[in-house]
């Protein structure tokens, strides 16, 4: 059994006997959605444009590839305000990903909100993502 601790969450594999004794190089990949537009939200237009063309994995509690319903909330608003079809995804990782883009969207966000943690989460409404790579 390999136990594997990596971004706060905690994965066992079993290895087959063919690998038992061995070097192995492990690789965890997620899946990835691309924002192909704006995605809801009341953060500044100018900052869910910015989204746009970004490539974030999908959170590793997200339980399958498509779209989920979750009960999320905005920028300014109490949680549990609505309900989405959306991808979730880890919005420390979202953030860094943004700030290869656009380092002043992603500057808005460290400066204006508490997302920029590796507990917190984004949802990515499902009509603005799509599932790539």
């Amino acid at each position: 059994m390999l136990y594997l601790l990596t971004n706060n969450f905690f994965y066992c594999i079993k290895l087959t006997d063919q690998f038992v004794g061995k070097e192995v190089n492990l690789v965890i990949t997620r899946p990835m959605v691309r924002i192909v537009s704006r995605p809801r939200g009341d953060a500044p237009e100018w900052v869910r444009d910015a989204w746009i063309g970004v490539d974030v994995p999908l959170s590793p509690d997200h339980q399958n590839e498509g779209p989920q319903l979750y009960t999320g909330s905005g920028v300014y608003q109490d949680p549990g305000k609505y309900q989405l079809d959306s991808y979730r995804v880890l919005s420390m990782e979202a953030i860094d990903a943004l700030a290869q883009k656009d380092s002043r969207a992603a500057n808005w966000w460290k400066q204006n909100t508490h997302f920029y943690d590796p507990r917190g989460r984004f949802l990515f409404d499902a009509s603005s993502c799509q599932l790539v790579g």
